[in-house]
């Protein structure tokens, strides 16, 4: 036979008369409240009082309690509260206020269920801001024992730890954007729309250490696909995902972060493996797409967009104008290159200029192109203007008079 439920305010059966009374005096507009001792013994407090008299008075027993908590409707909830635990009914709040103000009321009367209730839904539930600090307080005011799902998730992080799952979290998700697989990597959409996020926190709409987190990690993941694409186990689709994510983050340095996009270019074309690699195992469209790169790069090398050592624009013709000469099957991209090489052969001295000048020309000897009598022309021309240049000085020598 099934256990007959207990009813909350019934008058015809009820063996307690429970009164709320406020510390100013104030009573409960709906005192007297009807209850029966089986539920109002899973408070120990109650359950004290209600021992003492127990077989001394009259039915049903009339007892007082003093709310400490404001609000005797949340007095009245914590009863209600009280007999769905021991009906074993469904125990559900409103709202997070509404838990709290029930758990300082179980509190206040000891009632380990309701106590137990409240705490499972507070772990249960999502917060908000001033929640999470209203849960934070009343806990901290009760000195109760946490519900262990609660405890996990009030667990404070310190702001190292916060920076190191962002750091871990931007990774990789850059990572699967940038380097996942051939499907996913083609999703432009998703691709910008994620990077545009991580890129306003780099443009100051976030504190400065997000701001160099977000910087690092786009950093991070370029040179992370400078080495994947020079991986020997990187197949063909792989290699072309690195060159497509290679082009694009420079593409967006180039208009975020000067220091950035010098270290980015810096670091592609120092890479002599990368370059090798390029003349080895690329693919035609992954050639032109690296050879777009190194044009960019030479155009803002040329007009000093991008400050350089004399030693670095020398190693960096030496290196990859073999490679470009080469590999580049299209005729106006080369002339392209051609002409920015030129501009840059220009900022350096006379006798690298003849150094990169024998390297060029022997790669176009070498691979029996077109071209090197265009390069052939240039230099004697420039080395006549020169000797004329020279000529003029030595026949007329600049005076300079002295200081009266």
């Amino acid at each position: 036979m099934a256990k007959e439920m207990l009813k909350f305010g019934d008058v015809s059966s009820s063996d307690i008369q429970l009164r709320l009374i406020a510390s100013n005096g104030e009573e409960y507009a709906a005192n007297p409240i009807h209850l029966y001792s089986e539920v109002v013994k899973k408070s120990k407090v109650l359950e004290y009082m209600i021992s003492e008299r127990w077989f001394s008075e009259d039915r049903p027993l009339k007892i007082e309690v003093i709310t400490t908590v404001p609000g005797f409707e949340n007095y009245a909830k914590c009863f209600g509260l009280m007999y769905s635990c021991v009906n074993g009914g469904r125990v559900c709040f409103s709202s997070v206020d509404e838990c709290l103000a029930i758990l300082q009321v179980a509190a206040h009367l000891l009632v380990d269920d309701c106590i137990k209730r409240s705490m499972e839904y507070l772990a249960a539930v999502r917060w908000t801001t001033r929640e999470e600090s209203q849960i934070r307080a009343v806990l901290s005011s009760l000195e109760l024992q946490t519900f262990p799902d609660l405890t996990v998730r009030l667990d404070k992080l310190n702001c190292d730890n916060y920076l190191e799952m962002l750091e871990k979290s931007a990774k990789e998700m850059l990572s699967f954007i940038f380097q996942g697989n051939w499907f996913w990597a083609r999703k432009q959409d998703e691709r910008e729309t994620i990077c545009k996020y991580l890129k306003d926190k780099c443009d100051g709409n976030s504190s400065p250490e997000i701001a160099d987190l977000c910087k690092r990690v786009f950093y991070e993941e370029y040179v992370a696909n400078i080495e994947c694409f020079k991986s020997p186990g990187s197949g063909e689709s792989v290699r072309e995902n690195a060159v497509s994510a290679l082009r694009w983050l420079l593409e967006m340095f180039k208009g975020w972060d000067t220091n950035t996009y010098e270290a980015a270019l810096k670091r592609f074309f120092e890479d002599e493996e990368l370059a090798k690699n390029i003349a080895s195992r690329a693919t035609v469209q992954q050639r032109e797409d690296a050879f777009k790169i190194f044009l960019g790069y030479l155009k803002a090398v040329a007009n000093a967009k991008v400050i350089t050592t004399r030693a670095f624009r020398l190693s960096l013709l030496q290196t990859w104008m073999p490679v470009v000469v080469d590999m580049i099957t299209d005729s106006k991209l080369m002339e392209s290159i051609e002409v920015e090489v030129i501009k840059v052969v220009e900022t350096v001295p006379l006798s690298d200029q003849m150094s990169i000048y024998n390297v060029w020309t022997h790669a176009y000897t070498n691979n029996k192109k077109k071209g090197f009598s265009k390069i052939f022309n240039w230099w004697f021309e420039k080395l006549e203007k020169g000797y004329y240049k020279s000529k003029l000085v030595e026949e007329s020598p600049v005076v300079f008079s002295k200081k009266i």
